[in-house]
């Protein structure tokens, strides 16, 4: 900001030029450099060096002193005065700071009325320009807090509608997860009871059917736990990517094909919107592998890393063989939506689907 970049700069190279001036002019005594040394010694100290209370008040007071002694001893120091006056409000307790610029100028002019070196007009010229620039300095700082108080304004505007459009998000997403509890849960439940009925009615029936009607339960109570893990995602809940082996184990039952799972490293916590589609991915993988390659050994890789989740999901396929759907289509939205990278593909035989998510440190933005 302009006050904090140029007016310590300008009221320095002013101190200096007021310290310096009188030893050009006036015969040179130790007094007299002391007194310029003082001046400026107190202006460096009060403007550069980070000095706590109360010290920058007694650099200032410093400041002041020794010019006013060089005008005793000189006659001529009034530019010190004038930058005194610039940077007295640079640091609190500024009213202070400009109490004593008010008792030094009037110490000033007690000295120059005493010696009679200046005329009256001379007098007012040199009060006039000591207020000019103690004004100016002023400005400058009111400036610098005006602009700091409408950056945090805006700061707290920026934050108020982004929890405004969270949280009708949230009220959205809520929403939704009632209608999908009413409609699909209550389905679901319905229909995994009917099976259990027709279970047991078809005792007597042949294996065949019994078996069938025992695949179609497990898919329904299957279809009922998710329906209520996506409610849950919904609604904020978290989702364990552990859920992942539960996929694998109905893979297994519903082809009767071996799935090498494996999961390696520690399993950290993903913001329920990651987890589940995560889940709905992986969930898709599988339900293609059904689909293309029914007699196919697949392989499920989780690997965890402090910043990194990569999992993949391959299978034997030929490239020829395996028809374009919009199952990728999908996984590839949903990787997006939540920052993901996913990467399908035909490498060696095999049709891998690999996807990579980054993990987040808990206080990091998304």
């Amino acid at each position: 900001m302009l006050a904090r970049r140029w007016l310590p700069a300008l009221g320095m190279g002013m101190a200096l030029i007021a310290a310096v001036l009188p030893l050009t002019q006036n015969a040179v005594s130790v007094p007299l450099v002391l007194a310029a040394v003082a001046g400026f010694v107190g202006a460096v100290g009060f403007l550069v060096v980070p000095l706590r209370k109360p010290w920058p008040t007694a650099a200032y007071g410093l400041c002041l002193s020794g010019f006013l002694c060089v005008y005793g001893l000189s006659g001529d120091a009034a530019l010190g005065f004038f930058a005194a006056g610039s940077f007295a409000v640079l640091h609190p307790p500024r009213r202070v700071h400009l109490a004593m610029l008010v008792v030094a100028t009037l110490a000033l002019n007690t000295v120059q009325i005493v010696t009679g070196s200046e005329t009256p007009l001379t007098l007012l010229a040199t009060d006039a320009g000591i207020a000019f620039f103690a004004a100016i300095g002023w400005l400058l700082v009111s400036e610098r807090e005006q602009r700091t108080r409408a950056d945090a304004l805006v700061t707290e505007l920026e934050a108020a509608r982004r929890s405004e459009r969270e949280s009708a998000v949230l009220a959205e997403r809520a929403r939704v997860a009632r209608e999908v509890h009413d409609v699909l849960a209550h389905t679901l439940s319905g229909l995994t009871i009917q099976l259990e009925a027709a279970r047991i009615v078809a005792t007597d029936a042949p294996a065949h059917v019994r078996e069938g009607i025992d695949a179609a339960q497990r898919l329904a109570r299957a279809g009922l736990q998710e329906a209520r893990s996506a409610v849950g995602a919904l609604r904020g809940e978290a989702m364990p990517i552990a859920d992942i082996g539960k996929l694998v184990e109905e893979h297994r039952l519903a082809t009767g094909t071996p799935v090498a799972f494996s999961s390696t490293g520690d399993e950290l916590s993903l913001p329920p919107e990651a987890a589940l589609a995560i889940y709905r991915i992986v969930q898709e993988s599988l339900s293609n592998v059904r689909k293309h390659a029914p007699h196919a050994a697949a392989t499920v890789a989780v690997q965890w890393t402090p910043t990194l989740l990569r999992i993949s999901v391959t299978n034997p396929a030929d490239p020829v063989v395996s028809p374009a759907g919009w199952g990728i289509t999908g996984m590839r939205e949903r990787a997006e939506q939540v920052g993901a990278r996913l990467e399908t593909g035909w490498t060696s035989g095999e049709f891998a689907v690999r996807l990579e998510y980054p993990i987040r440190d808990a206080g990091e933005p998304a």
